[in-house]
């Protein structure tokens, strides 16, 4: 079950350990929290061509989940993909 997302404040030396965070939350098919902590990461550092790729994934796991308004985001989100 998706729950209501809350940008979380992160340091960048803690960004690291994030990414590492939100890639164990998409194996174990928990899309939604992976989706967060890419939300929490973007938010200082907004062109982070690595999470971007995480977070378009964490949506596109989302789909298969029902979850339609991850299109949307997806589709916001994949213009700022550049590598």
């Amino acid at each position: 079950m998706k729950e209501q997302l809350k940008l979380k404040p992160i340091s960048r030396e803690a960004i690291p350990r994030a990414i590492q965070k939100a890639e164990r939350y998409r194996l174990i098919n928990q899309s939604w929290a992976s989706e967060s902590i890419c939300r929490d990461i973007l938010e200082i550092d907004s062109g982070n061509q690595q999470v971007l790729v995480m977070l378009v994934l964490a949506l596109t796991d989302q789909l298969a989940e029902g979850h339609g308004s991850a299109m949307k985001a997806g589709n916001e989100t994949l213009p700022r993909i550049t590598d």
